[in-house]
């Protein structure tokens, strides 16, 4: 009878176990096969530092948890030393690659191009200290076997690894923490999930180190871990975290003159190039999440924009000081669904395109000689002038003059004099101007005036002000002494008035002024129709 009961207690505990061994198995084999799923996944991506980070990291878990399914078959020191193995090919990469991957996503800044290196060697160091195991005892001081239980004695390389996984664990929770903390509701929500499966893997170590699941041969980490990274995908893969900055990120957009930024659809910092880093120096030390108008000098003409536009602005270049201009081109970008995910800023230096511009549109407008506005110039500024004072009533007036006998200063001391006596007459007239009256060069030695609100007496008095300027004026040309005078002609306009009759009034009043003497002023009449 006791022998049958020994019997039966013995088939029910194989019989438990063997239950139990087929639900871990189960569990381990579903992790192993997400672990595939999430490697893929992340070897897909298109960033090349974080999606690289994720694939050695679930790359290592994968391992763990092969391993850790196969260690529940084991029933020998040599099959359940071949399970730690395997599991020990990917253990020491997970803590380093948990680490690089939050600081890749939420601290770029800290990140150093030795340190996916590093975490490498260190990586390999590891699991061919466990392999050669057997001829050092430094990782596992033994290994033993009794009825199916794993009885493992550490050494001291395992305790050196077990140091490197909580520096490397507390760091990354230090991150991951503490920018949840300092975030803004909108990344906290995007973090939301990551935080969740740090806390559960957080729990998992502090489980596996005070020892409360005893058995060699079962690691909740790895599932735990599992869970974790899958909540991590599902974020990185809703907010496009490995693939957004990729769209642009490559050795063009780095090299390019223009500057490129790339934020996401709510003006929130994703990526730029070295271009915009000039420009804008706070970007060197901006990390994804942080609002654009937080940088030092961002425009305001970049502000609030809710479509894609062309924006121009001028800004002091922080490298030389100098004011340069600039023009944006700034639009959505979208996902295969046509969806909005963000927006690229692209800002172009056009401060020689303005120069030159400008120095066109001076050449069609100026007179190159003299620097005043030329003929086409000045009757587009009279129109509008006049179309303005008829509009309130305002009286206008316009002075013509001529230099006298200006071809006989060129025949007698040549074009170049000439040339220099145009220009000494037009500065000693422009400094009897005052800030709105217009003067241009009419053609040849002729040119106008236009002026406002100027009753005829007064209008004489300041024609004869400009012509003794002009008399009392000193011109020296290749030590020679060249007298100079001008006649002048004079009209008032009123509203009703047209240009062309008042330059036909003016010209003719001019003219009279040479006829009659010359070095004179007259004042001219428009000829009106008389009312019926």
């Amino acid at each position: 009878m006791l022998k049958s009961k020994c019997l039966l207690l013995k088939l029910v505990y194989y019989t438990e176990s063997l239950i139990m061994n087929l639900v871990l198995i189960t569990i381990y084999s579903i992790t192993f096969t997400v672990d595939v799923f999430l490697l893929i996944f992340s070897a897909s991506r298109k960033d090349p530092t974080k999606s690289l980070y994720l694939t050695i990291l679930t790359m290592g878990l994968a391992f763990y948890s092969l391993g850790c399914a196969i260690a529940l078959f084991a029933s020998t020191e040599e099959s359940a030393m071949t399970a730690l193995k395997l599991m020990n090919a990917g253990i020491p990469l997970i803590a380093p690659y948990f680490l690089l991957i939050s600081l890749a996503i939420f601290q770029p800044k800290y990140l150093r191009n030795w340190m996916i290196f590093g975490a490498l060697i260190y990586g390999f160091g590891m699991f061919f200290f466990i392999m050669f195991n057997d001829s050092h005892f430094l990782y596992y001081s033994s290994v033993k076997m009794q009825n199916g239980v794993l009885s493992l004695g550490r050494g001291p390389v395992y305790w050196m690894m077990q140091g490197v996984t909580a520096v490397c664990m507390f760091s990354a929770y230090t991150v991951l923490f503490g920018k949840y903390i300092v975030s803004t509701a909108k990344l906290r929500k995007q973090m939301d999930f990551i935080i969740l499966g740090s806390i559960l893997v957080l729990g998992a170590n502090i489980i596996n180190f005070t020892g409360v699941l005893n058995n060699e041969l079962f690691d909740l980490m790895p599932v735990v871990m599992t869970i974790a990274l899958c909540l991590f995908v599902i974020k990185l893969d809703k907010y496009f975290t490995l693939d957004l900055a990729v769209i642009v990120s490559n050795t063009a957009v780095e090299i390019m003159n223009d500057a490129l930024i790339i934020t996401d659809k709510d003006w929130e910092f994703l990526f730029c190039n070295a271009s915009a880093k000039r420009l804008f120096p706070d970007l060197l030390n901006f990390t994804e999440g942080e609002a654009m108008e937080k940088i030092t000098g961002w425009p305001a003409e970049l502000k609030d924009i809710i479509s894609p536009c062309e924006k121009e602005f001028t800004m002091v270049s922080p490298e030389t000081g100098g004011i340069y201009t600039y023009k944006t081109d700034i639009n959505k970008i979208m996902d295969e669904r046509r969806a909005q995910i963000g927006w690229y800023i692209l800002i172009r230096d056009t401060t020689d395109v303005t120069f030159l511009i400008d120095q066109l549109k001076e050449l069609a407008t100026t007179d190159s000689l003299t620097g005043i506005i030329n003929r086409r110039s000045f009757m587009e500024r009279v129109d509008s002038e006049m179309d303005k004072s008829a509009r309130i009533n305002l009286k206008n007036a316009l002075i013509m003059f001529d230099i006298d006998k200006f071809k006989d200063i060129n025949d007698t001391h040549g074009h170049i004099a000439g040339d220099y006596i145009l220009c000494s007459v037009v500065d000693t007239v422009k400094k009897q101007l005052r800030s709105y009256d217009i003067i241009a060069r009419y053609g040849g030695e002729e040119f106008v005036i236009f002026t406002t609100c100027i009753d005829e007496e007064p209008l004489n008095r300041f024609a004869n002000r400009l012509r003794k300027a002009i008399q009392n004026s000193k011109y020296v040309y290749d030590e020679k002494i060249i007298p100079t005078t001008a006649s002048f002609g004079t009209v008032e306009i009123y509203p009703g008035d047209t240009f062309d009759q008042a330059m036909l009034a003016v010209d003719t009043a001019m003219y009279e002024a040479k006829r009659t003497g010359r070095n004179k002023v007259v004042a001219g009449e428009i000829k009106r129709m008389p009312p019926r």
